[in-house]
């Protein structure tokens, strides 16, 4: 199965936009993502993850300032 975006972002209570940017900085590369496009269950688990743990925004930025890409590309 896969979730779509609208769905994670209100899941998750983040702007599509934010959400989109999470994903292209986390190294998840699709040419043209909407709130309508779809990703993979195991990737929406991810991002669910990084927010159940409570990852600050200060946090994101220093793991994607330090080069860590959670999806191989």
């Amino acid at each position: 199965m896969a979730t779509r975006l609208n769905t994670l972002s209100r899941e998750l209570n983040i702007g599509i936009e934010t959400l989109i940017e999470m994903l292209n900085s986390l190294g998840y590369k699709e040419n043209y993502l909407t709130d309508n496009s779809k990703i993979p269950d195991d990737i929406a688990i991810l991002m669910k993850g990084l927010y159940s743990e409570g990852i600050s925004l200060f946090k994101f930025i220093n793991m994607i300032s330090f080069g860590m890409q959670f999806f191989p590309g």
